[in-house]
């Protein structure tokens, strides 16, 4: 059972032993209704299909299907394990690097509280993880902010509707911690340098080529800033 004391290396562990039975559980899933409708075009798009289930070594996952069009499913599906405490849900996410590499994404309450809070959302609890997920699913790395006193390094990511922040390790691991919108996104911008900004371009390239993501489109770099 997942705890919050555990490593990466632990957590990964964990996981494994969750792994075939999750597939399992998605598999059955895909194979029912909502997802039969999605398919079949008897739904509204994107749909966003979730569903909580909990496995024999008692980890609470939330499983993902995403449906852009009924011939547009974008793979899947997504897991995200679901570990209480005393502060509110966390939010983990297993993914590969590479095809070859699995790294840890792990969102704090903290995090979640902050994203009603600037989203506006009149919602609690899991339906705040849930709409997070919707409209975030990809976090795109654009600085890492190297520590003098260690590998770690803080991290900012750009999302769909703003940015996140954390720490990162230099396996890829990364917890993050609390979420700007893009309305405060503008006065963060002002403190940015111009290697910052470098990597501003390449977000904005990487939109690009994913049909144009607004939060990383509207960024200016420091050369737009300046004119």
């Amino acid at each position: 059972m997942y705890t919050l004391t555990m490593t990466y290396d632990e957590t990964l562990r964990e996981y494994s032993k969750d792994e075939s039975e999750l597939r399992s559980l998605a598999r059955t899933m895909f194979e029912g209704k909502l997802c039969k409708n999605a398919r079949k075009g008897k739904a509204q798009y994107p749909c966003h299909i979730f569903a909580k289930r909990t496995t024999e070594r008692h980890n609470t996952y939330m499983i993902h299907y995403e449906f852009r069009s009924k011939d547009d499913f974008l793979g899947g599906p997504t897991f995200f394990a679901l570990i209480d405490s005393s502060g509110g849900l966390f939010a983990m996410q297993i993914s590969m690097v590479y095809g070859i590499k699995q790294r840890v994404t792990i969102f704090s309450p903290h995090l979640f509280k902050r994203y009603k809070e600037r989203m506006n959302l009149n919602m609690e609890g899991i339906d705040v993880i849930k709409e997070f997920f919707k409209r975030n699913a990809t976090q795109h790395r654009n600085s890492d902010f190297r520590r003098k006193d260690g590998d770690d390094c803080d991290v900012m990511d750009l999302c769909y509707d703003g940015a996140v922040f954390g720490q990162g390790t230099p396996e890829g691991h990364t917890f993050y911690k609390t979420f700007i919108n893009q309305d405060q996104m503008s006065d963060y911008r002002k403190s940015l340098n111009e290697d910052y900004n470098d990597r501003i371009e390449e977000a904005r390239i990487f939109a690009s080529l994913c049909g144009g993501l607004p939060a990383m489109l509207s960024l200016p770099t420091l050369k737009e800033r300046n004119k």
